[in-house]
């Protein structure tokens, strides 16, 4: 095979066109899809009920911290969920989401291995078990990777900034 024939294959590779760019945009949604309804489920109900839940990780020594966790993290979500959507500063906000949801596995694999019982608090109380939960998030840190490693800014913000060329 020569270089030129090489670089013919490797063309829809590069600039993800086809079914690959496609793909690509669909884990984008899904995966920021998946934190804005996590989002909008924690701000539409009393700020009690995902503050109990943070409670039971028993990992938040004082009362302030809990609060401040409840309030901020659903609003954290949301903005880094429609980020994603758009896909507005994409490569940053997936590494946003995978540190996020990297803290949450760790927070339900501690609380799973001292036997506490975790109201995961994602989705509203009681959503999941702690093990549907650990297996969701880590499906979607896969989900991260993979926007990691193949990026496409095919239906997004970043393409209509890039400068440059814009078929990427």
């Amino acid at each position: 095979m020569t270089t030129q024939q090489v670089k013919q294959v490797a063309q829809p590779l590069k600039n993800s066109r086809g079914w690959r760019g496609y793909l690509l945009v669909l884990f984008r949604v899904v995966l920021g899809g998946t934190f804005v309804v996590a989002a909008y489920k924690k701000l539409t109900a009393p700020v009690e009920q995902f503050e109990a839940a943070i409670r039971t990780y028993e990992v938040l020594p004082w009362e302030w911290a809990v609060e401040l966790v409840a309030a901020a993290l659903p609003w954290i979500e949301l903005g880094v969920g429609a980020l994603l959507i758009v896909g507005a500063f994409t490569q940053v906000i997936v590494w946003a989401h995978l540190v996020l949801l990297g803290v949450f596995v760790v927070l339900i694999a501690q609380g799973m291995l001292r036997g506490l019982d975790i109201d995961c608090g994602c989705f509203g109380s009681g959503d999941t078990t702690p093990w549907q939960t650990l297996i969701r998030d880590l499906v979607l840190m896969g989900v991260g990777a993979v926007l990691l490693r193949w990026n496409s800014s095919l239906c997004s913000i970043d393409r209509w900034f890039a400068k440059g060329d814009r078929a990427t």
